[in-house]
Protein backbone atom coordinates (compact mmCIF):
# COMPACT_ATOMS: atom_id res chain seq x y z
CA UNK A 1 0.00 0.00 0.00
CA UNK A 2 3.00 2.76 0.73
CA UNK A 3 4.86 1.62 -2.89
CA UNK A 4 1.47 2.62 -4.03
CA UNK A 5 0.50 5.61 -2.09
CA UNK A 6 4.33 6.84 -3.38
CA UNK A 7 3.24 5.90 -6.82
CA UNK A 8 0.29 8.53 -7.18
CA UNK A 9 2.35 11.47 -5.26
CA UNK A 10 4.49 11.38 -7.78
CA UNK A 11 1.99 10.98 -10.88
CA UNK A 12 0.48 13.87 -9.64
CA UNK A 13 3.77 15.54 -9.01
CA UNK A 14 4.48 14.47 -12.62
CA UNK A 15 1.15 15.87 -14.18
CA UNK A 16 1.49 19.37 -11.64
CA UNK A 17 5.04 19.47 -13.02
CA UNK A 18 4.30 19.28 -16.80
CA UNK A 19 3.57 22.85 -16.49
CA UNK A 20 6.79 24.07 -16.77
CA UNK A 21 7.78 22.04 -19.76
CA UNK A 22 4.75 21.39 -21.80
CA UNK A 23 6.67 21.17 -25.36
CA UNK A 24 8.14 17.96 -24.70
CA UNK A 25 5.21 16.47 -23.62
CA UNK A 26 3.53 18.10 -27.03
CA UNK A 27 5.97 16.94 -29.24
CA UNK A 28 5.77 13.29 -27.95
CA UNK A 29 1.56 13.17 -28.19
CA UNK A 30 2.15 14.69 -32.02
CA UNK A 31 4.28 11.88 -32.37
CA UNK A 32 2.16 9.28 -31.07
CA UNK A 33 -1.21 10.66 -32.57
CA UNK A 34 0.76 10.60 -36.23
CA UNK A 35 1.36 7.06 -36.12
CA UNK A 36 -2.28 5.59 -34.72
CA UNK A 37 -3.50 7.42 -37.08
CA UNK A 38 -2.03 7.21 -40.19
CA UNK A 39 -1.76 3.35 -38.63
CA UNK A 40 -5.45 2.65 -38.19
CA UNK A 41 -6.06 4.76 -41.46
CA UNK A 42 -3.99 2.87 -43.62
CA UNK A 43 -5.49 -0.81 -42.35
CA UNK A 44 -9.22 0.33 -42.68
CA UNK A 45 -8.27 0.19 -46.21
CA UNK A 46 -8.18 -3.86 -45.54
CA UNK A 47 -10.73 -3.85 -43.24
CA UNK A 48 -13.45 -1.89 -45.86
CA UNK A 49 -12.36 -4.72 -48.78
CA UNK A 50 -13.30 -7.48 -46.16
CA UNK A 51 -16.44 -5.99 -45.22
CA UNK A 52 -17.43 -5.38 -48.55
CA UNK A 53 -16.24 -8.78 -50.22
CA UNK A 54 -18.79 -10.24 -47.32
CA UNK A 55 -21.44 -7.87 -47.22
CA UNK A 56 -24.45 -9.14 -49.23
CA UNK A 57 -23.47 -12.98 -49.02
CA UNK A 58 -26.52 -15.57 -47.83
CA UNK A 59 -26.33 -18.20 -45.18
CA UNK A 60 -28.65 -20.27 -47.88
CA UNK A 61 -26.13 -19.84 -50.84
CA UNK A 62 -23.09 -22.20 -51.55
CA UNK A 63 -20.35 -22.06 -54.25
CA UNK A 64 -18.45 -24.80 -56.02
CA UNK A 65 -15.40 -24.19 -58.12
CA UNK A 66 -13.04 -26.21 -59.13
CA UNK A 67 -10.31 -27.65 -56.07
CA UNK A 68 -7.78 -25.98 -55.23
CA UNK A 69 -8.57 -22.42 -57.13
CA UNK A 70 -7.12 -19.52 -55.53
CA UNK A 71 -9.70 -17.36 -57.20
CA UNK A 72 -12.72 -17.75 -59.57
CA UNK A 73 -10.44 -16.64 -62.55
CA UNK A 74 -8.42 -19.92 -61.62
CA UNK A 75 -11.19 -22.15 -61.66
CA UNK A 76 -12.67 -24.17 -64.36
CA UNK A 77 -15.68 -26.55 -64.47
CA UNK A 78 -16.58 -28.60 -66.99
CA UNK A 79 -20.38 -27.02 -68.47
CA UNK A 80 -21.55 -30.95 -68.88
CA UNK A 81 -20.90 -31.04 -65.17
CA UNK A 82 -22.96 -28.49 -64.36
CA UNK A 83 -26.30 -30.34 -64.69
CA UNK A 84 -25.11 -32.88 -62.54
CA UNK A 85 -24.00 -30.55 -59.54
CA UNK A 86 -27.14 -29.02 -59.65
CA UNK A 87 -29.15 -32.34 -59.46
CA UNK A 88 -27.01 -33.31 -56.36
CA UNK A 89 -29.68 -33.77 -53.16
CA UNK A 90 -29.93 -30.47 -51.16
CA UNK A 91 -30.06 -28.39 -53.74
CA UNK A 92 -33.16 -25.89 -53.18
CA UNK A 93 -35.56 -25.78 -56.52
CA UNK A 94 -38.00 -22.95 -57.05
CA UNK A 95 -41.69 -22.62 -58.01
CA UNK A 96 -41.46 -23.99 -61.26
CA UNK A 97 -39.45 -27.16 -60.11
CA UNK A 98 -36.05 -25.99 -62.05
CA UNK A 99 -33.08 -26.33 -59.73
CA UNK A 100 -32.03 -22.93 -57.40
CA UNK A 101 -28.50 -23.02 -59.27
CA UNK A 102 -26.40 -20.93 -61.92
CA UNK A 103 -23.36 -21.28 -63.42
CA UNK A 104 -21.13 -18.26 -64.24
CA UNK A 105 -17.98 -17.49 -66.07
CA UNK A 106 -15.79 -14.15 -65.81
CA UNK A 107 -13.45 -12.40 -67.62
CA UNK A 108 -11.74 -9.30 -67.46
CA UNK A 109 -13.37 -5.95 -69.18
CA UNK A 110 -10.59 -3.38 -70.22
CA UNK A 111 -11.36 -0.06 -69.39
CA UNK A 112 -10.59 3.20 -69.28
CA UNK A 113 -10.53 5.16 -65.58
CA UNK A 114 -11.75 8.60 -65.70
CA UNK A 115 -9.70 11.62 -64.77
CA UNK A 116 -6.29 9.78 -65.44
CA UNK A 117 -7.18 7.85 -68.46
CA UNK A 118 -5.67 4.97 -67.50
CA UNK A 119 -6.82 1.47 -68.71
CA UNK A 120 -7.88 -1.08 -65.81
CA UNK A 121 -9.77 -4.85 -66.00
CA UNK A 122 -13.14 -4.95 -64.22
CA UNK A 123 -14.73 -8.34 -64.00
CA UNK A 124 -17.14 -8.93 -66.57
CA UNK A 125 -19.68 -11.84 -65.54
CA UNK A 126 -21.22 -14.11 -67.78
CA UNK A 127 -24.50 -15.59 -66.23
CA UNK A 128 -27.62 -17.43 -67.38
CA UNK A 129 -31.40 -17.21 -67.00
CA UNK A 130 -31.09 -18.56 -63.29
CA UNK A 131 -28.47 -16.39 -61.75
CA UNK A 132 -31.37 -13.60 -60.98
CA UNK A 133 -33.62 -15.96 -59.27
CA UNK A 134 -30.44 -17.20 -56.94
CA UNK A 135 -29.43 -13.73 -56.82
CA UNK A 136 -32.21 -11.35 -56.28
CA UNK A 137 -30.90 -8.86 -54.37
CA UNK A 138 -29.09 -7.91 -58.10
CA UNK A 139 -31.54 -6.32 -59.57
CA UNK A 140 -31.73 -3.32 -62.82
CA UNK A 141 -32.38 0.20 -61.22
CA UNK A 142 -32.11 2.38 -64.91
CA UNK A 143 -32.01 1.38 -68.30
CA UNK A 144 -33.35 -2.56 -68.79
CA UNK A 145 -31.75 -5.88 -69.02
CA UNK A 146 -29.60 -7.33 -71.26
CA UNK A 147 -31.32 -9.79 -74.06
CA UNK A 148 -29.83 -13.64 -74.44
CA UNK A 149 -27.98 -13.54 -77.91
CA UNK A 150 -27.18 -10.03 -78.35
CA UNK A 151 -24.47 -8.63 -77.58
CA UNK A 152 -25.36 -6.24 -74.50
CA UNK A 153 -24.38 -5.71 -71.31
CA UNK A 154 -25.75 -4.21 -67.26
CA UNK A 155 -22.99 -2.38 -65.67
CA UNK A 156 -22.77 -1.89 -61.80
CA UNK A 157 -24.22 1.83 -61.11
CA UNK A 158 -21.00 3.07 -58.98
CA UNK A 159 -18.67 1.85 -62.31
CA UNK A 160 -20.27 5.04 -64.06
CA UNK A 161 -18.71 7.39 -62.49
CA UNK A 162 -15.55 5.55 -62.08
CA UNK A 163 -14.63 4.62 -66.18
CA UNK A 164 -15.52 6.08 -69.07
CA UNK A 165 -17.89 4.71 -71.96
CA UNK A 166 -20.36 2.96 -69.55
CA UNK A 167 -23.27 4.77 -69.73
CA UNK A 168 -26.41 3.71 -70.58
CA UNK A 169 -26.45 3.40 -74.74
CA UNK A 170 -22.55 3.38 -74.99
CA UNK A 171 -20.48 0.88 -77.03
CA UNK A 172 -17.74 -0.43 -75.52
CA UNK A 173 -15.14 -2.36 -77.38
CA UNK A 174 -13.97 -5.64 -75.59
CA UNK A 175 -12.72 -8.54 -77.59
CA UNK A 176 -13.05 -7.64 -81.20
CA UNK A 177 -17.11 -7.12 -80.29
CA UNK A 178 -18.48 -3.92 -79.85
CA UNK A 179 -20.69 -4.06 -76.95
CA UNK A 180 -24.05 -2.08 -75.53
CA UNK A 181 -24.19 -0.68 -72.39
CA UNK A 182 -28.20 -1.35 -71.97
CA UNK A 183 -29.00 -1.11 -68.23
CA UNK A 184 -27.61 -0.03 -64.88
CA UNK A 185 -28.19 -2.51 -61.60
CA UNK A 186 -26.96 -2.27 -57.78
CA UNK A 187 -25.97 -4.97 -55.57
CA UNK A 188 -25.28 -4.75 -51.95
CA UNK A 189 -21.40 -5.75 -51.16
CA UNK A 190 -18.21 -6.13 -53.86
CA UNK A 191 -19.27 -9.88 -55.35
CA UNK A 192 -20.68 -9.21 -59.07
CA UNK A 193 -19.11 -5.34 -59.10
CA UNK A 194 -18.61 -4.95 -62.81
CA UNK A 195 -20.09 -5.86 -66.07
CA UNK A 196 -22.84 -8.34 -66.73
CA UNK A 197 -23.87 -10.17 -69.63
CA UNK A 198 -25.57 -13.42 -71.30
CA UNK A 199 -23.58 -16.64 -70.57
CA UNK A 200 -23.67 -18.18 -74.34
CA UNK A 201 -22.83 -15.06 -75.88
CA UNK A 202 -19.77 -13.82 -73.45
CA UNK A 203 -18.60 -17.20 -73.33
CA UNK A 204 -18.50 -17.21 -77.20
CA UNK A 205 -16.93 -13.78 -77.93
CA UNK A 206 -14.27 -14.20 -75.27
CA UNK A 207 -13.92 -18.47 -76.22
CA UNK A 208 -14.54 -19.54 -73.24
CA UNK A 209 -15.55 -22.92 -72.83
CA UNK A 210 -15.43 -23.79 -69.08
CA UNK A 211 -17.54 -22.00 -65.83
CA UNK A 212 -15.66 -20.55 -63.01
CA UNK A 213 -18.50 -20.71 -60.60
CA UNK A 214 -22.06 -22.62 -59.61
CA UNK A 215 -24.12 -21.00 -56.69
CA UNK A 216 -26.83 -23.23 -55.64
CA UNK A 217 -29.46 -21.89 -52.82
CA UNK A 218 -29.16 -24.30 -50.41
CA UNK A 219 -32.49 -26.17 -48.87
CA UNK A 220 -33.51 -26.33 -44.90
CA UNK A 221 -31.94 -27.62 -43.12
CA UNK A 222 -29.19 -26.03 -43.95
CA UNK A 223 -26.31 -27.68 -42.52
CA UNK A 224 -27.64 -30.90 -43.81
CA UNK A 225 -27.97 -29.46 -47.12
CA UNK A 226 -24.74 -28.55 -47.45
CA UNK A 227 -23.08 -31.80 -45.84
CA UNK A 228 -25.21 -33.49 -48.95
CA UNK A 229 -24.13 -31.36 -51.20
CA UNK A 230 -20.09 -31.97 -50.10
CA UNK A 231 -21.02 -35.78 -49.73
CA UNK A 232 -22.35 -35.52 -53.28
CA UNK A 233 -19.46 -33.89 -54.73
CA UNK A 234 -16.76 -36.10 -52.97
CA UNK A 235 -18.64 -39.48 -53.84
CA UNK A 236 -18.41 -38.61 -57.82
CA UNK A 237 -15.05 -39.67 -58.96
CA UNK A 238 -15.52 -37.57 -61.84
CA UNK A 239 -15.70 -34.05 -60.10
CA UNK A 240 -12.59 -32.44 -59.27
CA UNK A 241 -14.33 -29.63 -57.25
CA UNK A 242 -15.54 -28.46 -53.90
CA UNK A 243 -17.81 -26.25 -51.99
CA UNK A 244 -17.72 -23.32 -49.61
CA UNK A 245 -20.51 -21.55 -47.93
CA UNK A 246 -20.79 -18.44 -49.91
CA UNK A 247 -19.16 -16.01 -47.00
CA UNK A 248 -16.49 -18.41 -46.54
CA UNK A 249 -15.14 -18.67 -50.14
CA UNK A 250 -15.93 -14.65 -50.55
CA UNK A 251 -13.63 -13.74 -47.29
CA UNK A 252 -11.39 -16.46 -48.42
CA UNK A 253 -10.80 -14.34 -52.01
CA UNK A 254 -10.81 -11.03 -50.71
CA UNK A 255 -7.61 -12.00 -48.46
CA UNK A 256 -4.47 -11.80 -51.40
CA UNK A 257 -5.64 -8.47 -51.79
CA UNK A 258 -6.07 -7.32 -47.80
CA UNK A 259 -2.90 -9.28 -47.79
CA UNK A 260 -1.23 -6.69 -49.44
CA UNK A 261 -2.47 -3.43 -48.63
CA UNK A 262 -2.00 -5.14 -44.67
CA UNK A 263 1.85 -5.54 -45.46
CA UNK A 264 2.00 -1.83 -46.53
CA UNK A 265 -0.01 -0.50 -43.65
CA UNK A 266 2.13 -2.04 -41.04
CA UNK A 267 5.41 -1.55 -42.95
CA UNK A 268 4.76 1.96 -42.58
CA UNK A 269 3.44 1.99 -39.33
CA UNK A 270 6.12 0.21 -37.69
CA UNK A 271 8.83 2.68 -39.48
CA UNK A 272 6.64 5.58 -38.13
CA UNK A 273 6.34 3.70 -34.90
CA UNK A 274 10.18 3.45 -34.42
CA UNK A 275 10.48 7.08 -35.09
CA UNK A 276 7.77 7.84 -32.75
CA UNK A 277 9.80 5.62 -29.79
CA UNK A 278 13.11 6.51 -30.01
CA UNK A 279 11.45 10.41 -29.96
CA UNK A 280 9.44 9.89 -26.88
CA UNK A 281 12.70 7.86 -25.18
CA UNK A 282 14.45 11.64 -25.79
CA UNK A 283 12.14 13.45 -24.77
CA UNK A 284 11.15 11.51 -21.25
CA UNK A 285 15.17 11.34 -20.92
CA UNK A 286 15.28 14.79 -21.35
CA UNK A 287 12.36 15.40 -18.99
CA UNK A 288 14.17 12.84 -16.63
CA UNK A 289 17.37 14.84 -16.57
CA UNK A 290 15.55 17.82 -15.47
CA UNK A 291 13.88 16.15 -12.23
CA UNK A 292 17.16 14.55 -11.57
CA UNK A 293 17.48 16.42 -8.04
CA UNK A 294 13.77 16.21 -7.47
CA UNK A 295 14.29 12.64 -7.49
CA UNK A 296 17.25 12.46 -5.51
CA UNK A 297 15.19 14.61 -2.83
CA UNK A 298 12.43 11.80 -2.73
CA UNK A 299 14.73 9.03 -2.88
CA UNK A 300 16.17 10.45 -0.14
CA UNK A 301 13.51 11.01 2.45
CA UNK A 302 12.16 7.49 1.93
CA UNK A 303 10.44 6.98 -1.47
CA UNK A 304 11.72 3.88 -3.21
CA UNK A 305 13.42 3.39 -6.05
CA UNK A 306 10.90 0.89 -7.53
CA UNK A 307 7.78 3.49 -6.93
CA UNK A 308 9.98 6.25 -8.89
CA UNK A 309 10.60 4.23 -11.84
CA UNK A 310 7.13 2.79 -12.22
CA UNK A 311 5.39 6.31 -11.44
CA UNK A 312 7.97 7.54 -14.60
CA UNK A 313 6.78 4.51 -17.07
CA UNK A 314 3.05 4.78 -15.87
CA UNK A 315 3.63 8.62 -16.89
CA UNK A 316 4.64 7.93 -20.73
CA UNK A 317 1.74 5.70 -20.62
CA UNK A 318 -0.10 8.25 -19.58
CA UNK A 319 0.76 10.23 -22.46
CA UNK A 320 0.31 6.99 -24.80
CA UNK A 321 -3.02 6.60 -24.07
CA UNK A 322 -4.67 10.42 -24.71
CA UNK A 323 -2.28 10.36 -27.71
CA UNK A 324 -3.78 7.10 -29.04
CA UNK A 325 -7.52 8.26 -28.39
CA UNK A 326 -6.73 11.35 -30.76
CA UNK A 327 -5.53 9.64 -33.60
CA UNK A 328 -8.32 7.31 -33.32
CA UNK A 329 -10.36 10.60 -33.47
CA UNK A 330 -8.71 11.70 -36.28
CA UNK A 331 -8.82 9.28 -38.69
CA UNK A 332 -12.06 8.58 -37.85
CA UNK A 333 -13.45 12.04 -38.78
CA UNK A 334 -11.48 12.61 -41.82
CA UNK A 335 -11.12 8.27 -43.06
CA UNK A 336 -14.04 6.24 -41.82
CA UNK A 337 -16.83 5.93 -44.72
CA UNK A 338 -14.67 7.38 -47.57
CA UNK A 339 -14.63 5.82 -50.50
CA UNK A 340 -11.65 4.94 -52.68
CA UNK A 341 -10.42 2.73 -55.92
CA UNK A 342 -7.56 0.57 -55.79
CA UNK A 343 -6.67 -2.44 -58.49
CA UNK A 344 -10.27 -1.91 -60.47
CA UNK A 345 -12.01 -1.99 -56.51
CA UNK A 346 -14.26 0.39 -54.95
CA UNK A 347 -14.71 -0.02 -51.53
CA UNK A 348 -15.13 2.51 -48.44
CA UNK A 349 -12.36 2.78 -45.32
CA UNK A 350 -13.85 0.90 -42.46
CA UNK A 351 -12.86 1.54 -38.52
CA UNK A 352 -13.59 -1.27 -36.99
CA UNK A 353 -13.57 -1.81 -33.32
CA UNK A 354 -10.36 -4.32 -33.84
CA UNK A 355 -8.62 -1.60 -35.65
CA UNK A 356 -9.22 1.08 -32.60
CA UNK A 357 -8.25 -1.46 -29.76
CA UNK A 358 -4.81 -2.39 -31.97
CA UNK A 359 -4.32 1.53 -32.35
CA UNK A 360 -5.03 2.24 -28.19
CA UNK A 361 -2.52 -0.88 -27.91
CA UNK A 362 0.25 -0.03 -30.47
CA UNK A 363 0.11 3.51 -29.01
CA UNK A 364 0.53 1.94 -25.21
CA UNK A 365 3.49 -0.50 -26.71
CA UNK A 366 5.32 2.74 -27.93
CA UNK A 367 4.28 4.51 -24.54
CA UNK A 368 5.99 1.26 -23.03
CA UNK A 369 9.16 0.99 -24.91
CA UNK A 370 9.19 5.13 -25.12
CA UNK A 371 9.06 5.08 -21.01
CA UNK A 372 10.99 1.91 -19.73
CA UNK A 373 14.55 2.97 -20.29
CA UNK A 374 14.04 6.91 -18.72
CA UNK A 375 12.08 4.46 -15.85
CA UNK A 376 15.19 2.25 -15.89
CA UNK A 377 17.48 5.37 -15.22
CA UNK A 378 15.20 7.23 -12.75
CA UNK A 379 15.04 3.98 -10.56
CA UNK A 380 19.10 3.26 -10.49
CA UNK A 381 20.29 7.17 -10.36
CA UNK A 382 22.19 7.69 -7.47
CA UNK A 383 20.85 9.48 -4.54
CA UNK A 384 24.31 11.51 -4.13
CA UNK A 385 24.88 12.48 -7.91
CA UNK A 386 21.22 13.41 -7.79
CA UNK A 387 21.54 15.62 -5.27
CA UNK A 388 24.86 17.25 -6.61
CA UNK A 389 23.64 17.91 -9.73
CA UNK A 390 23.35 21.89 -10.94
Amino acid sequence: MRALRQIALLLQMSLAGARGHPGSYFVAVICITTVVGVLVAMLSMGTGVQALAVRGARADRALVESSGAQSPFTSNINPSDVGTIESIPGVEHGPGGAPLATANSIVPATVERRGDHMFVAIPLYAVDQRFFAVYPEVHVVEGRMFRPGLDELIVQSSRRSQFQGLQIGDRIHLHGVNWTIVGAYEVPGGNWDGLIGDLNTVTSAFRRNTRQLVSVVLQPPLAASFASIAAGLKANPTFDVEVHHEVQLLDQQSKPFRGILDFVSYFVGVVMGLGATLGAVNIFYSIVDARRREMATLRAIGFGAGSIGIATLLESLMVALPSAILGLLAAWIFFNGNQVSSAGQSFQLVISTRLALLGIAWALVMGFIGGLLPALRTARASVTVGLGAS
